[in-house]
């Protein structure tokens, strides 16, 4: 029960931060022009099996096992502050990949816990989106 509480709110977190991360722009002295650029989009990372995988999946997000995650990432972005949100069944393996990429050296990965969860904040996400647009039709904006 309580691992589903932590779940939740860390799926909520996760709602929360995804219109802000989406958004705001970033600023680097290395910029010539010292234009703002945007702040790289977050990656979704399923570390569960192939085999649950091939059962369940959110179309378009990347996969590994979650004991294959730092030379994946590695191989994948050059930027250890790309921004990554890792799930799974639970969140179990979600965390312990979490910690390896930390450990790593990169800056920015979350824990999304659940496929069920990641499917949530993605609803959510992209909703926000459309109000930030301006769709009406979207409840809530």
């Amino acid at each position: 029960m309580k691992q589903s509480w932590i779940s939740g709110f860390l799926a909520f977190m996760l709602m929360l931060a995804m219109p802000v991360l989406a958004s705001v722009p970033a600023m680097h002295n290395a910029d010539a022009n010292n234009a703002p650029e945007t702040v790289q989009r977050i990656v979704w990372i399923d570390v569960r099996s192939k085999a649950e995988h091939f059962i369940d999946r959110i179309d378009g997000d990347m996969r590994t096992d979650w004991e294959a995650i730092v030379p994946f990432a590695e191989s994948q972005f050059s930027d250890k502050n790309q921004p990554m949100a890792l799930y799974c069944r639970s969140g179990n393996r979600a965390g312990k990949a979490k910690a390896a990429l930390e450990a790593a050296g990169f800056t920015s990965v979350i824990n999304a816990g659940s496929i069920g969860d990641a499917r949530a904040a993605r609803t959510t996400e992209l909703a926000a989106e459309q109000c930030q647009k301006g769709d009406s039709t979207i409840e809530g904006c």
